[in-house]
């Protein structure tokens, strides 16, 4: 796995690290309770780990990108 797919996770992994379904990760996007994905195309968002991390409240140093 390269670096740049270590910082940016799928929605089907953003919903296995929270627990949840992707559909409601769609939901916490649109209630802004997570960070807006980036688009790598028209059907791929990805989500950055170290966005989602300091959001949650579980980076280790908010100051230092992951």
């Amino acid at each position: 796995m390269s670096a740049a797919e270590r910082l940016l996770m799928t929605k089907t992994e953003v919903a296995q690290f929270l627990g949840c379904s992707p559909r409601q990760v769609e939901n916490l996007t649109k209630t802004q309770r997570i960070p807006k994905p980036i688009f790598l195309g028209p059907n791929s968002p990805r989500w950055r780990r170290p966005e989602l991390l300091q959001v949650l409240g579980l980076a280790e140093n908010p100051g230092v990108v992951l």
